[in-house]
This record gives C-alpha cells, structure tokens and sequence, in this order.
C-alpha cells in the first residue's frame, strides 16, 4: 500500500500533468474556457461504483477486499490495476465514488486508515487517467441510508474536503449527501425547509455546503433533491436553494422512482422538466444514479407500460439519456459492480469479469429471459441494454475488459 507521501507526490504530478480547472459559471460547468456540461449534447458520461460504500475491513468489493490486490475470485479482478482497467474499458468520462463517511474520519470511533487509503488510491488513479470524481457521501454512522445526512456530518465534511483540498485538484467534486428523503409523496415547504437548514437530528445541505468551504475548499459541490434525490422543485422555485458558488444540484431519475411519485412511468417524459430539468435554466444539473426497474412489486412483466416511455418499450434508459443529452445533464449510471449480477440491480457491468450483462445482438426476449421477468414474482431489471446506449460514450462494449 502507498505511503501518505508517496500518494501526495504521485498526485501532484498528475495535477501539474492536466492542470484541469472545473468550475461553475451561471448554469454551465466548464473546463477552463470550454463547456463540459450545460448545454445541449455537452454533458459529461460515466457511472457510479457500488459496494465502496459499505466496503470496509472484512468485506469485499467486485472479489476482492476494498484496496488488496492478490484476493480476485469468481473471475474477479486480481489486482488494483485490472480492477482499474476494467473500469476504464468503458471510457467514462465521470465515475462516483460512494463512501461511507464513518470510516474516513479521523474523529470517528470507526475511523479505518486502510479504507481511507484504498479512496485515495483510487480517486488518484481516475484523476490521473483524466477521470472527473464525485466523493460521495453514501452512509453514515453504520446505519446505511437515512433521510438525511446525520447531525455531525458537517464535521465529516471538512475533514475530507481538508484532505481532499491539499491536492489542489478541480476534477475531484463532492457530493453532499446521498438521496435525502422526506414526505413521501407529498413534499411540502416543511420538508424543503429542513432539507436545507436542517435540524437537531440531522444537517441541512447549507450546514454541508458551509462546512465544505470553511475548510478553504472550492471544489465542485453537488447537492441531492428530495424524494431520494429525484425531486428538485424546491430549488427550482427559487424558495429553497443552497447559497454559494461552484455548485451544482443533482437528481437520481429512476423508473421505480418516477412510479413512487404517483406518475406512469410511460408518461415520464411530461414530468421530468418540471421535477428536475426547469432547473438547468439556472443551476448545472447532474443525475449522479439512475436505471431502469422492470417488474415492480411483481405487477407487470417488461412489456408493461410501467417498464416503457414515449414508444422506448423496456428502454426507460434509452429515453432518459437522449432527454439529458438534450438538456446538457450530466449523467452517471447506476451501477458498475461486478458482483451485481441479479436481475433486480440494475448493473452496467453484470459480470465478474467487467463485461456488460447483456451484450449486443441479444433480443428483448432473450433478455427478459436471462431476468426471468415473465415471472409475477420477480422484482427484475431488463432492457436497459447498456452495450447499446454506451457507444455513445466511445466505447467498443464487446470489448469492455482487460
């Protein structure tokens, strides 16, 4: 494993190397003078990682425990370095990175060098193959998702952005809290209210935001909406917005989601504008999670108008990604973890080996098949057909592996 030193050293080469400058302007992020995302088909396209975020010392993540190379099985990866190309076979542009904050924090009775180091090493070497990152705070406090980011949290915070800003890097953004929710369906002033201010049990995403630049901090911020972070209306209005600058809102667009607000996920089109895209007018917009659910509750099969949208049937992602392209919101999928190889998650690579769960040329009935989604009682993921959506990022996805 890498010293403190050595990873500061390697890291300053690599800043110097690409002397990347990300920044807000109005609601655009550019990259010194160019648009990276904002504006019509200028968006930035990757994924998000799954399992860092509960990977901690005596668990794995993708056959192998968090940060060891040697421990690949199941045709995992064997290494950090294959692990890494595997990753970068798909040619992202942008990868999040989920954490849970307990084992990050030096104040914290869970603290964990060797994962805090495994985050580093892997943040470093994204940004070294000109990767932007998102840290995310995922969990907190052993507890797994809560409605909002634990009293505390603030603290969390500036001791990542205090060791985060030592490398002087524009290209590593964070994300405040992962997927706030309150009110269930029926979102009102009081849950907007305290999704920004916060209270005795939990801080707000201003209390977060401070906290960031208190540290001295000007790295990208990136902060969820509530109903699991699909809903941005509060901000739209203009009533509940964070203060500050280099920020950024985010929203998590998934199929099952859309359905739990009370809308036809095959009428999901006429409402994406006015839940999260209206606020690409005057703020950067990202979608740092989505994916397609099909068979929800076990009521319909991937034929069902629940698992299609505007004619896409059993492609709510394809859909989606076209509406994002067009409005300039950047995207993440959800999720690259070779261990997902389930039906019920919604993988971009469903294989140990870091190849696409379902390749091209297979039918939609072969992959209703694969999921079992004929079946009333399966909770599946189909045709979200990521080996033909992820062409549009450059990639061969036949030969998505090392």
């Amino acid at each position: 494993m890498q010293s403190w030193l050595s990873l500061l050293v390697a890291w300053f080469w690599a800043s110097c190397a690409n002397r990347d400058y990300y920044h807000v302007v109005g609601n655009k992020i550019l990259n010194h003078n160019e648009i990276v995302s904002g504006a019509p088909n200028k968006n930035l396209r990757g994924f998000s990682l799954s399992c860092t975020e509960y990977a901690m010392t005596g668990t794995t993540c993708w056959g192998c425990e968090f940060g060891r190379d040697g421990c690949g099985k199941k045709g995992g990866p064997t290494s950090f370095q294959q692990m890494l190309s595997r990753m970068l076979a798909f040619k992202p542009q942008i990868i999040r990175i989920p954490v849970y904050a307990d084992t990050t924090v030096t104040h914290d009775g869970f603290y964990n060098p060797t994962y805090r180091m495994a985050l580093l090493r892997l943040v470093n070497a994204l940004r070294r193959s000109n990767v932007v990152v998102i840290v995310d705070l995922h969990w907190a406090q052993y507890k797994g998702q809560l409605h909002m980011a634990p009293k505390g949290s603030t603290q969390i915070w500036k001791d990542m952005a205090t060791v985060f800003k030592q490398f002087n890097d524009s290209g590593i953004w964070f994300e405040l809290y992962n997927e706030p929710h309150f009110g269930g369906d029926h979102i009102n002033g009081s849950d907007w209210s305290l999704w920004l201010h916060g209270n005795g049990t939990y801080d707000g995403m201003q209390q977060l935001y401070d906290a960031v630049r208190d540290t001295g901090a000007d790295n990208i911020a990136v902060v969820g909406g509530l109903a699991w972070a699909y809903d941005l209306q509060g901000p739209i209005s203009g009533k509940w917005a964070v203060r500050g600058s280099n920020l950024v809102y985010n929203t998590h667009p998934y199929n099952n989601g859309v359905a739990k607000t009370g809308h036809n996920v095959s009428q999901a089109h006429t409402h994406w504008n006015a839940y999260f895209a209206d606020l690409t007018t005057k703020a950067p917009v990202l979608a740092t999670e989505f994916g397609q659910f099909c068979c929800p509750g076990g009521k319909v099969n991937c034929t069902g108008a629940l698992c299609s949208s505007k004619g896409y049937l059993g492609s709510y992602n394809a859909h989606l990604t076209e509406f994002m392209n067009s409005k300039g919101i950047s995207w993440m999928a959800w999720a690259w973890d070779l261990g997902a190889i389930a039906c019920s998650f919604p993988a971009v690579a469903g294989n140990r080996d870091g190849t696409f769960l379902f390749t091209p040329g297979r039918s939609e009935q072969k992959k209703r098949d694969v999921c079992g989604c004929s079946s009333k009682d399966n909770f599946g993921e189909c045709g979200a057909n990521w080996a033909e959506l992820w062409p549009k990022v450059g990639v061969n996805t036949t030969t998505a592996r090392s």
